[in-house]
């Protein structure tokens, strides 16, 4: 199961403290210094592996293939080999202590030393973590051969108890939230229907109302699949549509009102792909956008699209060669607002993913602590960035 974790981002800079004759950091910005401050044989940082801190960049972990799991309580200073147990990869982090994973679902409370198991609704499903009691699960049922999410619920307490939510008519997909009362989900009509719509619901899931979506110029053929909340209220979807000429289209939709309503805010065209392509949001942080959509199952041709006004305008940035690994950005809560750094594998940009740059290093996968430094993983060590 793929999980996409969203994040609400508030705060300011962390600032740099100059310690006795020490000069003070220097922020991270056009390239990086890294050091080794881990190895072990056990380690498998291949394709794609997991880095994740949280909020204070104190308490982490760092997930590889065959079993590789690692945590650390000190912000990277050293890590701690976790035996296979069985949990999942897929994780959520809170605070200095509390993180859940899964699939199964489970949550420590001593920073990853002992993990309980949290009971859902059903054996199977998808969960989707908002704050640390607010969670989402979704059961699926299997139509023609094809996976489709029929029945929701949601828990307040951290999966003590969880509450069925009403949902539309027909196959559900993409529920996106950002404080758990505005949500807005994508409704295939059929099981066979690659068309769909966007529904809202003001009062946590309860009830849902058709949106109002402006497809003028566009037909009706997009599929609306992949949304994202900037705020409470203010959210954008994009969707694409495989037209009979043939070619796809790419349209993002924005709504400032909970989902009630949507207008096109950019459309382009893309080689043809049967179905659509599939859509990542590497970055959704106010003001700054970065969507992936990518139009081929090796995933080797792809096309990203960056705003920095939450949304209004929209720039192609191309096709450019680091696609194969995900994008890495400065993620605790304290982040400057106008944060624009980022890595992906060999590639580095300082314009919030407009343009890249190719360095002489490589890291599987990267996460900023601060703005002074990050943490890298790649093949059998974990490395410490700093600014060169």
């Amino acid at each position: 199961m793929t999980l996409s974790v969203m994040i609400a981002w508030e705060g300011c800079e962390k600032s740099p403290v100059s310690n006795g004759n020490n000069p003070a950091p220097v922020p991270i910005t056009s390239d990086v210094k890294w050091q080794v401050i881990f190895s072990d044989p056990r380690a498998k940082f291949g394709f794609r592996p997991t880095l994740a801190f949280d909020s204070s960049g104190t308490f982490g972990f760092a997930i590889g293939d065959q079993q590789s799991y690692f945590r650390t309580t000190d912000g990277g200073g050293s890590w701690l080999v976790i035996p296979p147990d069985g949990g999942g990869w897929d994780l959520f982090i809170t605070s200095k202590s509390v993180a859940y994973r899964f699939y199964p679902f489970q949550r420590t409370d001593d920073a990853g030393k002992s993990w309980h198991t949290i009971s859902t609704p059903t054996t199977f499903g998808t969960i989707m973590p908002v704050t640390e009691n607010l969670f989402y699960f979704f059961a699926f049922d299997t139509v023609n051969g094809t996976s489709h999410r029929t029945t929701s619920w949601k828990t307040e307490n951290g999966g003590n108890s969880w509450t069925q939510l009403g949902t539309p008519a027909g196959a559900t997909f993409g529920l996106a939230t950002a404080d758990g009362i505005n949500l807005v989900v994508s409704v295939q009509g059929s099981p066979v229907s690659l068309l769909s719509t966007l529904f809202y619901s003001n009062d946590g899931g309860t009830t849902w109302t058709k949106g109002n979506i402006d497809t003028t110029g566009s037909g009706t053929g997009y599929r609306y699949y992949w949304t994202q909340f900037l705020s409470t209220k203010t959210a954008m979807c994009v969707a694409t549509w495989s037209t009979p000429t043939p070619q796809t289209l790419v349209g993002i939709f924005r709504t400032t009102d909970g989902g009630a309503n949507w207008n096109k805010v950019y459309q382009t065209a893309l080689p043809y792909t049967s179905g659509g392509g599939a859509v990542f949001f590497l970055l959704a942080r106010s003001p700054r956008l970065l969507v992936q959509v990518i139009i081929n199952p090796a995933r080797s041709n792809y096309f990203t699209y960056n705003s920095d006004d939450d949304g209004l305008t929209w720039t192609a940035t191309g096709n450019w060669f680091g696609g194969s690994q995900p994008y890495s950005y400065y993620t605790p809560t304290f982040a400057p607002p106008d944060w624009r750094i980022g890595i992906s594998g060999p590639w580095m940009t300082q314009d919030g993913g407009k343009t890249w740059t190719q360095k002489s290093w490589y890291v599987a996968n990267a996460a900023f602590l601060s703005p002074y430094e990050v943490i890298g993983v790649r093949d059998t060590v974990i490395l410490r960035g700093t600014a060169r």
